[in-house]
């Protein structure tokens, strides 16, 4: 929690902000997140073990992971399976390879 010096809510006490140190990962928005930023890249996507819905540490890799299928995405033009872990942010679900 950091003190912002400024009043607080309705002009009342101290002001800060606070920022939460875990986040919710859903299987839901891990889905959506994929589907919104892959939907050309890829097809095919496994889940296994994502659960619907756990806790994690805000802005570390979850260990959760889905594969998905791209054509010609290796640079010599074969396909590939790509693997992402995925992370929760203040602003929701995110991946990286």
């Amino acid at each position: 929690m950091k003190f912002t010096g400024k009043p607080g809510f309705g002009g009342m006490g101290d002001g800060y902000e606070a920022q939460p140190s875990t986040g919710l990962l859903t299987r839901e928005g891990a889905l959506t997140y994929f589907w919104g930023n892959n939907r050309e890249a890829g097809t095919d996507l496994r889940c296994d073990t994502l659960p619907r819905v756990t806790k994690v540490p805000l802005g570390q890799m979850s260990g959760y992971q889905c594969s998905y299928f791209a054509a010609k995405a290796a640079t010599d033009g074969r396909d590939m399976w790509i693997t992402q872990t995925f992370y929760s942010t203040t602003d929701g679900v995110r991946a990286r390879v």
